[in-house]
């Protein structure tokens, strides 16, 4: 097979420690074809002048074919690398809201929001690569390889979250506000034998006292 000279390692010195910039140009090849779509669409609806509804959902999708391929002769590749990957990724999220607000009066207003979220994401990863090519000067292909050189692989991952949330603002008497908010998840990814169900609470107040004397 064909040498290459390293600045390191001359030529007919052993093998190069790392490769020539011009053998990586002209012998070795990383390509990735991807082709991608992203969706999205929302619709709000205004039940009165209190209360309204909104929902949006979206979609990211791509498939990626990627050809990776080291000459004969490489640094890392001695008897050459060769591997196609076929890669499709998608994510699916949904998120559905309801929004009240109301003044009760010049002392006492609220407002609240409650929502809902779901997230699926889908991987897979079907390829194979090899290495000791047969040629070493053959164009790249998986037939160039032994079989006993050769390994195939599938990768299938599956992920999804659900989630209901919420959150209450009030401002009494224009001075004082409570704040309280939650959210309960559960994740395919918890695994069985944890709690699929997990609830995360928090609670703000603030108090602008300066307002008792009626100064800003």
């Amino acid at each position: 097979p064909e040498k290459q000279i390293s600045f390191r390692n001359p030529i007919g010195a052993g093998n190069a420690g790392y490769d020539n910039p011009y053998w990586t140009i002209n012998k070795n090849k990383s390509l990735s074809v991807v082709n991608r779509f992203i969706g999205n669409f929302e619709l709000v609806y205004d039940a009165n002048d209190w209360l309204s509804l909104r929902g949006n959902t979206g979609i990211d999708t791509y498939v990626d074919r990627r050809t990776d391929y080291l000459h004969a002769g490489s640094a890392n590749a001695l008897t050459g690398f060769y591997e196609e990957q076929y890669v499709q990724e998608s994510q699916f999220n949904t998120n559905l809201f309801a929004n009240a607000h109301k003044t009760f009066s010049d002392n006492f207003a609220g407002s609240i929001q409650v929502g809902f979220n779901y997230n699926n994401r889908q991987y897979n990863n079907v390829g194979a690569n090899g290495t000791n090519f047969i040629v070493p000067d053959a164009p790249p292909n998986l037939t160039n390889i032994p079989p006993a050189n050769r390994v195939a692989y599938n990768v299938a991952q599956t992920q999804r979250t659900s989630a209901g949330f919420f959150q209450i603002n009030t401002d009494i008497f224009n001075q004082v506000t409570i704040n309280l908010t939650g959210r309960a998840e559960s994740a395919s990814t918890f695994g069985p034998l944890a709690n699929s169900l997990f609830f995360y609470p928090s609670a703000t107040a603030a108090w602008q006292f300066t307002k008792l004397t009626g100064t800003n």
